[in-house]
């Protein structure tokens, strides 16, 4: 049966007609071309274009050059620093010491006369300190950088006070892999 016979001749009434809206554009009208294809139309490319990076790849560089001993990044950080000679009459010193820079695993040694007096200090963000015992005389008092961390160079901030609590020297260093922080204490 078809249903515009349905309805009473001449009542000016009609079945509507049925149309379904694209949901890519509201008025677009079928294409009668079917010779071409979707990819044809509208030029998709699937070759390899997005410009998405890996987060890890910045990490895996920094890490990649702060394992190249004498890499390019580090030329200029590898030398001793000197930070000067001083007269005290304590026994012993408080060092206190942090990694200032990107906290990324930098290490050290420290090394007083010569001697390892400790083999591994990992420096951090927070403040830690410890108390070094001198001789009479000289204390030439070394920090070796074992390794660069994650990011170049080697950098640390470290404060020395003498018994009393007094300031004697402070400062930073940015050093490479296998070179040395110094200071010499002179105990009187």
């Amino acid at each position: 049966m078809n249903p515009s016979n349905s309805l009473p001749k001449g009542s000016g009434l009609s079945t509507p007609k049925t149309f379904t809206p694209s949901v890519f554009s509201p008025n677009a009208k079928p294409k009668s071309n079917t010779s071409s294809s979707i990819l044809e139309d509208k030029k998709l490319q699937f070759a390899q274009n997005n410009k998405f990076a890996n987060p890890g790849d910045s990490y895996k560089e920094k890490l990649n050059n702060s394992l190249q001993e004498g890499g390019q990044d580090n030329k200029v950080f590898r030398k001793d620093e000197f930070f000067g000679e001083f007269k005290i009459k304590a026994d012993h010193v408080k060092i206190t010491y942090r990694d200032f820079g990107y906290v990324d695993g930098d290490q050290i040694k420290l090394l007083v006369n010569g001697r390892v007096m400790i083999s591994e200090i990992t420096l951090g963000g927070e403040t830690h300190s410890f108390n070094l015992g001198l001789e009479k005389g000289f204390n030439k008092i070394e920090c070796e950088a074992i390794n660069e961390g994650l990011s170049v160079p080697n950098t640390a901030e470290f404060e020395i006070y003498d018994d009393q609590g007094n300031l004697i020297t402070s400062g930073r260093w940015y050093l490479a892999t296998g070179f040395k922080a110094s200071f010499m204490m002179i105990r009187e």
